[in-house]
């Protein structure tokens, strides 16, 4: 499923490998919470869109790592922008994370008894 088609913020913009990472990430997370494919949001919650937004602009910072030429100073590498914007977005996106669950995935009339934030663990005998 595609949860959004771009990401950007005021330094830098999300390629498309970005942003099928960040989808294909989402994806996964809606199946660890429990959400079939019949029973996800064909229009995804802001919530959800953001996180996706944000995971685009992770995998963004972390492909251009060492490429701000103005990060270095009389011949020292300090942090550049896209380091900081890397541990930014990696920092928000482990905290809106932590709070998913079916519901921020799944239609609001589906049934989510025995369906958790934390996934589904499938246990057999063998």
């Amino acid at each position: 499923m595609r949860f959004i088609d771009s990401a950007s913020d005021n330094v830098m913009t999300a390629d498309g490998k970005c942003i099928d990472f960040a989808n294909q990430y989402m994806t996964r997370l809606a199946a660890n919470c429990g959400v079939d494919e019949s029973e996800m949001r064909t229009t995804p919650t802001a919530f959800v869109r953001r996180l996706c937004e944000v995971l685009a602009l992770r995998e963004m910072a972390s492909s251009l790592l060492g490429s701000d030429s103005t990060a270095y100073m009389d011949g020292i590498n300090t942090e550049d922008i896209y380091y900081r914007k890397y541990k930014m977005y990696a920092d928000i996106a482990k905290q809106m994370e932590s709070g998913l669950s079916y519901s921020d995935f799944a239609f609001s009339d589906t049934d989510s008894s025995g369906k958790g934030g934390v996934g589904v663990i499938r246990l057999s005998r063998g």
